[in-house]
């Protein structure tokens, strides 16, 4: 009896399991494609969805019946002709079976009126070619909103339908930095153009006579790197912002950048070899070939017009790289240009380009003044101060987390959310990570390595905000998780921002040859890899010298055992009459 039991248990579990490989779930999730290949035999989708945590959803194929609709509108056509055929389908199995119920009832003539009523049913084929070759109209960046079936046994995912959610009729703004010029020209790690007959106007942020105001701008190629510049216009379906008119800027340096970086130079000591941060010491390391590979890399991703400007100008920044000995992943950057990057980054990034894509971020986020953005925009810092003043109202220290109480106030309102190392916004990660790309790729670095860190640091048992324990903002964190953890939600999770990364490329970069670097890119991680030798050599405690080991003499002499005998105890003193 068990014995049947277990093979019918058995065979209801093959059947299930075989129903569940041809049957999927059905899902429709809103996201992003991150990159789209349409080939004939498989045609493919790298999709990014938020709440993907573990990319069940990020590999999507499609099949012949998989249809794109290239905005709302047209699938709601679509739908209302699918559901017209679905509903006519019915009225045909309707007529059917009351023809079937008449024949068997012997009413011939009823059931010849009910065939007469079939027949002129004309129901026709609904011709999806269209919504088939609409997968070319399929880029990187783009919002869509897809239904699929998510086979769990294969792990794998089908389309059945897809919606592109960007409207391309739409306004929008772009306001950055221009980093190069020409036709197409890059604003704040955008691709950009004018529309026949438009331009750009000349302006000035203060009330100070000179600037660009009363100045026309016919393209992108009269205006100079570094203009900060207010476009407004309409996407492009690949991701080029068309533009239909536009502000020119000198510059959109103010006031707080000057208060930034007085803090910073307070703020940052250094001495020897070591650094100060606050009450924070750390170690410094200065060795000629390792210090200076770092800087040559650094330096080589600076925007060539930053270099250009005189130290006199306001936007110039003195770019300094310096490696702090620690062994957590980090790196962070200060408005005066001091950039710091741990050991233990170094030793995890695989190679030159991985590294480069690190610094060219931090540099990105100097250079378009991201620390005195956040610092002007988040409305978290007046929460945040209070909190810190609410733990110091329950201690007794005079400092805290090695931080003065008198230094606090400034500290924060200088830095406010920016001093926390995941405290950037997500809005201003990205666009780090946009124009870090550009800075990589103009230097001669392989920008698809970028995503590749992220890539790793998600299969590592790292946590996600990839902060020091010795941080002094993660020992606040600790003292208050729910109040602080705002804060870090905003630094994108480690599989979403290496996805993001890859879209970045694919948009910016997807009709470049890498191929015809590979050689280049080669030797560049075996010159890391030799880098890498000589960090983890300057880390590695000194080798203590061994004593010689001299050879027995051949005069033996006899040992003195003196030396292992007790001491003779002292002898009592003798006790003299006047003792008492």
């Amino acid at each position: 009896m068990k014995n049947l039991l277990s093979i019918i248990a058995a065979s209801i579990g093959i059947i299930f399991t075989s129903f569940a490989q041809k049957v999927g779930h059905s899902y429709t999730k809103i996201g992003h494609v991150v990159s789209f290949v349409n080939t004939s035999s498989s045609p493919r989708m790298k999709f990014m969805i938020d709440d993907d945590w573990k990319d069940l959803y990020f590999i999507q194929e499609f099949s012949d019946t998989s249809l794109v609709f290239k905005n709302e509108k047209e699938a709601k056509e679509y739908d209302k002709l699918y559901q017209k055929r679905q509903d006519l389908i019915k009225d045909q199995l309707d007529l059917i079976k009351k023809i079937e119920l008449a024949q068997i009832a012997k009413k011939p003539k009823d059931a010849q009126k009910l065939q007469e009523k079939h027949d002129k049913i004309k129901i026709e084929a609904i011709d999806i070619r269209q919504y088939l070759n609409n997968r070319t109209y399929l880029k990187p960046g783009m919002t869509v909103n897809l239904t699929f079936e998510y086979f769990h046994h294969e792990n794998r995912n089908v389309v059945t339908k897809l919606i592109i959610m960007d409207d391309f009729t739409k306004k929008d703004k772009i306001e950055g930095l221009i980093e190069s010029t020409g036709d197409v020209a890059v604003v704040n790690g955008k691709k950009v153009r004018l529309t026949t007959g438009s331009f750009l106007s000349g302006k000035n942020r203060t009330k100070k006579k000179g600037g660009y105001e009363g100045r026309i701008f016919k393209s992108f190629s009269e205006l100079d790197m570094g203009m900060s510049l207010e476009l407004s216009g309409r996407y492009q379906e690949d991701g080029t912002f068309l533009v239909s008119s536009g502000e020119v800027y000198p510059s959109d340096y103010n006031s707080n950048d000057d208060k930034l970086k007085k803090i910073a130079t307070e703020y940052i000591k250094f001495k020897g070899n070591t650094v100060s941060m606050g009450k924070e010491k750390f170690d410094l390391i200065k060795e000629g070939n390792i210090s200076n590979y770092v800087d040559k890399i650094g330096q080589s991703l600076i925007p060539a017009y930053m270099k250009m400007l005189p130290t006199t100008s306001p936007d110039y920044v003195n770019f300094k790289f310096h490696i702090i000995k620690n062994d957590d992943f980090n790196a962070c950057a200060y408005s005066d240009g001091n950039i710091f990057i741990n050991t233990g980054l170094l030793l995890k990034v695989e190679n030159t380009s991985q590294l480069a894509a690190v610094l060219s971020h931090e540099i990105a986020h100097v250079v378009n003044k991201h620390g005195r953005k956040n610092y002007e925009t988040s409305k978290s810092i007046g929460d945040i101060m209070d909190f810190i003043s609410e733990i110091f109202r329950q201690i007794k220290d005079t400092t805290l987390l090695g931080i003065d109480k008198s230094e606090m106030d400034t500290f924060l309102r200088a830095y406010g959310a920016p001093a926390f190392s995941a405290g950037y916004s997500r809005t201003l990660e990205t666009e780090a990570d946009r124009c870090g790309l550009y800075y990589m790729t103009r230097a001669g670095y392989d920008p698809r390595e970028a995503s590749e860190i992220w890539y790793n640091m998600s299969k590592s048992a790292i946590s996600e905000e990839v902060i020091s324990d010795d941080d002094i903002f993660t020992r606040i964190a600790r003292i208050g998780e729910k109040k602080i953890a705002s804060i870090y939600s905003s630094h994108p999770e480690l599989l979403k921002r290496a996805h993001n990364i890859d879209m970045l490329v694919a948009m910016n970069f997807g009709d470049k040859n890498f191929e015809n670097d590979r050689s280049m890119f080669q030797s560049q991680q075996q010159e890391y890899q030799s880098f890498k030798k000589h960090l983890s050599a300057a880390l590695s405690p000194p080798k203590v010298k061994a004593e010689p080991v001299h050879p027995p003499s051949t005069t033996h002499k006899p040992e003195d055992k003196s030396k292992y005998t007790q001491p003779p105890k002292s002898k009592p003193k003798k006790s003299t009459k006047n003792s008492h």
